[in-house]
């Protein structure tokens, strides 16, 4: 079965010169194609593993402000973009930072951007959208997009993530006995970030908000990187419907496994 192309080569992340030979092997037996030849791996080679160089692109909002939305539009346009990497994302940075080394090193030479800095686990959450100055700091000349949308929406999102594991989660980290006082501490959260970000890049001229209501995204997106984007790649992905359950809101509720982000069983919005 063909293998869906949005930017990157899906399932081929680990390996993928070697995984893209084998796929070409495939081909040339089946009679689709050549792809064991020295200029079609040439191709799969300089396709993923030529490093990228240049300024970077990062969204600096939190999740549940159209992350995976912006990582579609970006891969479609030819952007190479990572987007939360099931925690390992956050994991890198954290260590990055620890060793005194580029902030995203590690992941720089296959990424041009970078999007939905969680981290969240049963033990811990860290919102890797606050290390915005190192992000200016390692990779200058970079452009950042504060992607936003109406505060009490963005919160009832998150509240329904992940059938409300963030929620739970949340809940036992803080010590929070009800999901309105995690509610009121995500509003703070949010409120102190955006306020920082303002400030820090006021008359930058790679920095733009963009609220996911916007009717031109992909416009503003196009001119603040000074290039053409396809506006047929913008939509809003994986909108969730509803309203928490009790469960969600109970304090008695589990926090979970004790290790790992369990998959998601429906998609929410854009985490």
């Amino acid at each position: 079965m063909a293998r869906r192309w949005d930017g990157f080569y899906h399932g081929l992340a680990e390996d993928p010169i070697g995984a893209a030979a084998r796929e070409g092997r495939r081909a040339g037996a089946s009679g689709r194609g050549h792809a064991e030849t020295p200029g079609a791996v040439t191709v799969w080679h300089l396709a993923f593993w030529r490093p990228i160089r240049g300024p970077r692109i990062f969204l600096i909002g939190f999740n549940k402000t159209a992350t995976r939305s912006f990582t579609r539009l970006f891969r479609r346009n030819g952007i190479s973009t990572v987007h939360w990497d099931r925690n390992r994302l956050v994991t890198r940075m954290l260590e990055n930072l620890e060793r005194g080394e580029r902030i995203f090193a590690g992941y720089d030479r296959r990424y041009q951007a970078f999007a939905d800095l969680t981290l969240m686990t049963p033990q811990r959450r860290v919102e890797g959208n606050r290390y915005f100055r190192e992000m200016d700091r390692d990779y200058p000349g970079s452009s950042f997009i504060l992607n936003t949308r109406p505060t009490e929406d963005w919160i009832a999102s998150r509240m329904r993530h992940a059938d409300g594991r963030m929620l739970r989660w949340d809940m036992a980290l803080s010590g929070l006995s009800d999901a309105d006082a995690v509610a009121s501490l995500w509003r703070r959260e949010k409120e102190d970030h955006e306020r920082n970000v303002r400030s820090y890049f006021a008359g930058h001229p790679r920095f733009c908000e963009i609220s996911i209501d916007s009717e031109d995204v992909p416009g503003q997106v196009s001119r603040l990187l000074a290039r053409p984007i396809d506006a047929a790649h913008w939509s809003i992905v994986g909108a969730t419907h509803g309203k928490p359950s009790r469960s969600v809101a109970s304090p008695r509720t589990p926090p979970g496994p004790s290790t790992g982000v369990p998959p998601v069983s429906r998609p929410d919005v854009t985490s």
